[in-house]
């Protein structure tokens, strides 16, 4: 809030989609955001999953990010072959199911990770349908980390907390979706 617009966009979308995605956004003044719509009328949800906090020493509890060379961790698509988890091929994620993914300790990503940041796909969607990303062993939030119609391939940033066992959750309530994950880097 309080600086000039950026020529750049965070979120696109056509008439009647709904679309989410993760923008990390500084603060402007007053601690504030500013959300700017090009054309016609629209509802936003804002979700708010984490900061990034500047300074020395580091407020408590805070996590630093590890970028990693991205890779391809799980792929439920029958014929797919992940890099690491191929226990993933084949387990097509049904409406009102959780499918629960080991990330710490695994490709790299310590055992002590307390989050990571992935980009997640869903492809071969039967049902208009949202995907939820949430740490394993938690109450599922009542957010949505992907949104989507029937037949749609849809991909999206996510940073997801991971649960106290170093897994999370990837959650759909109807339908069925094939989820790729490809994870880009750690917090700890």
């Amino acid at each position: 809030a309080g600086q000039a617009q950026p020529f750049a966009s965070n979120l696109n979308f056509g008439a009647g989609q709904t679309v989410a995605n993760s923008v990390v956004v500084g603060l402007g003044s007053q601690d504030k955001i500013d959300v700017y719509n090009l054309a016609g009328n629209t509802d936003i949800v804002v979700d708010v999953a984490g900061f990034y906090a500047a300074g020395s020493p580091p407020p408590s509890g805070a996590t630093y990010f590890t970028p990693m060379v991205p890779f391809r961790i799980c792929d439920t698509r029958p014929s797919a072959i992940s890099q690491l988890v191929d226990s993933c091929t084949g387990h097509t994620l049904h409406g009102g199911t959780s499918f629960h993914l080991q990330l710490a300790g695994v490709g790299g990503i310590p055992a002590t990770a307390k989050a990571v940041v992935l980009n997640v796909t869903v492809t071969d969607t039967t049902a208009p349908d949202f995907l939820t990303v949430f740490p394993d062993l938690s109450a599922r939030p009542l957010v949505s980390s992907l949104n989507w119609v029937p037949g749609e391939t849809v991909a999206s940033g996510v940073i997801a907390t991971l649960g106290t066992n170093g897994w999370v959750d990837f959650y759909i309530p109807q339908g069925q979706a094939d989820l790729v994950v490809d994870v880009v880097g750690w917090q700890q």
